[in-house]
């Protein structure tokens, strides 16, 4: 059954594919992956089933698509392949357009207007015009560098773009916004994340962003100039699945989908999105660089911990007492995640 605005657990949509990305127009959500598929569902139904609109050439989940709705088109790229353009109808995929190879794998794909928009691994954002099949593809953004672009999106004239400050720690997650009426548009620092921002959407003043490093949400407020670190709202319990790949926001839900054979695609009220205040506090690591004894300020209460290492290894664990400290003198120096009641996670640096 579906649920209301108030509820505060997430509801399945779909389970068991490793699914990929999705997008939510009207009453309609799309999703990208299982079988190089494009699939969608009636979210006015109770029972969500699906229909399998179309199917690629290919098998691999991570298709990018951009769907035009009121030219009932598609746009879609399969791994490494050409962008295509496909008619929508209530059964099937037609295609209709052979549109830009892309001179790599399409990460992100967005439409603004008659424009199709794409970053690639290149990296460099491209872009074409819709329904010309002789429309060449031109450089939209070419960041002069060799940092990846994980991925990017439109709002409001604004295009948005995540990347890495370096390819060596300590590394920066940065997004930048594009004003895409510009003529040559210089990119501004909106936020930044402590880890990898994967995936993102503007709903209303709010940018959400996804990480599938920490399958974690953060958000930053757009009327906020400032470019201050985006701030946790939660830590999904994607289950038995592997990472958090793509979210949506629409109306008064946040949606997500994860990857790995026991994936899913959920959905929660907006409302309930964030963690509860007994959760939100201001936490401070100290020292960090740590040689062998880490403190916390800001807890106030018995709290469980987890310390992992990048390779998602658990190295310590237990529960930090107020006013204690966590012993770290018999970890090996390197990099570590500590992760607090589920819900905070931060970057230790062992000397």
């Amino acid at each position: 059954m579906g649920f209301g605005a108030t509820a505060q657990t997430p509801e399945t949509i779909a389970l068991g594919n490793p699914y990929g990305e999705i997008t939510v127009i009207g009453n309609t959500l799309y999703r990208g992956g299982q079988g190089a598929q494009v699939g969608t569902y009636d979210l006015n139904t109770s029972d969500f089933t699906e229909n399998i609109i179309g199917t690629g050439s290919g098998t691999n989940p991570h298709l990018r698509f951009a769907v035009n709705p009121t030219e009932e088109n598609v746009y879609i790229s399969e791994f490494g392949g050409p962008i295509y353009a496909a008619a929508i109808t209530e059964s099937n995929l037609t295609l209709i357009q052979q549109g830009a190879t892309t001179g790599g794998e399409v990460l992100g794909m967005a439409i603004s207007g008659n424009t199709v928009y794409y970053n690639t691994t290149a990296p460099q954002i491209l872009r074409f015009q819709m329904n010309d099949p002789d429309s060449t593809q031109e450089v939209f953004f070419d960041p002069a560098s060799i940092l990846p672009i994980f991925n990017m999106i439109i709002a409001n004239d604004v295009l948005y773009y995540s990347t890495q400050s370096d390819f060596e720690e300590p590394i920066d997650y940065q997004l930048f916004s594009l004003d895409i009426t510009a003529t040559n548009p210089t990119p501004q620092l909106v936020t930044t994340t402590p880890e990898r921002a994967w995936t993102f959407v503007v709903e209303g003043d709010v940018l959400y962003i996804g990480s599938d490093q920490n399958n974690s949400v953060y958000t930053k407020d757009l009327s906020d100039s400032s470019a201050q670190e985006a701030t946790l709202l939660r830590t999904l319990d994607l289950g038995n699945a592997t990472n958090l790949y793509s979210i949506d926001a629409a109306g008064d839900f946040f949606y997500y989908s994860s990857t790995g054979q026991e994936g899913g695609i959920y959905r929660i009220a907006l409302d309930n999105l964030s963690v509860s205040n007994a959760t939100k506090t201001t936490l401070t690591v100290f020292p960090n660089p740590v040689e062998s004894h880490l403190q916390l300020s800001g807890i106030n209460a018995v709290t469980p911990y987890e310390i992992y290492s990048l390779d998602g290894k658990k190295v310590v664990s237990g529960d930090y007492l107020p006013n204690t400290s966590i012993d770290l003198e018999d970890l090996a120096s390197g990099i570590y995640v500590l992760s607090l009641n589920g819900v905070h996670h931060i970057k230790v640096f062992k000397q």
